[in-house]
């Protein structure tokens, strides 16, 4: 089904692959996945490869940039923790984000409609 474009079974795999799948290859294909379900607007997947972003792994340093861009996605579909995140993230600034407290209070405010 995630062969076939289903946004659900994309999402699902996604983390099936990242978090408990074996080797490189399967964590990259479980990150392929995630991306084409954030993209058709699945906020899991979006927040996870938010939270993937700013982790960082051997291959890429922590990207404030990506993380935020993601964790927008993700609270923008009703994302409660994504929102929440992404506020502190702003706040704080780091890995290649500037710090933002106008954009920090959005989020916050959005994580706080949305039931943070």
């Amino acid at each position: 089904m995630a062969a076939l474009n289903d946004v659900a079974a994309q999402s699902f795999y996604g983390h099936l692959l990242v978090f408990r799948g074996r080797g490189f290859g399967a964590r990259e294909e479980g990150i392929r996945l995630l991306g084409l379900a954030a993209n058709a607007g699945d906020a899991k997947a979006a927040y996870q490869l938010g939270v993937l972003s700013l982790a960082g792994d051997t291959r890429a340093a922590p990207d404030g940039l990506a993380a935020a861009r993601w964790w927008a996605l993700a609270a923008s579909t009703g994302h409660p923790l994504a929102a929440h995140r992404l506020a502190k993230l702003y706040q704080q600034g780091g890995h290649g984000l500037a710090a933002d407290a106008e954009q920090a209070a959005l989020y916050a405010q959005r994580a706080t409609e949305l039931g943070l």
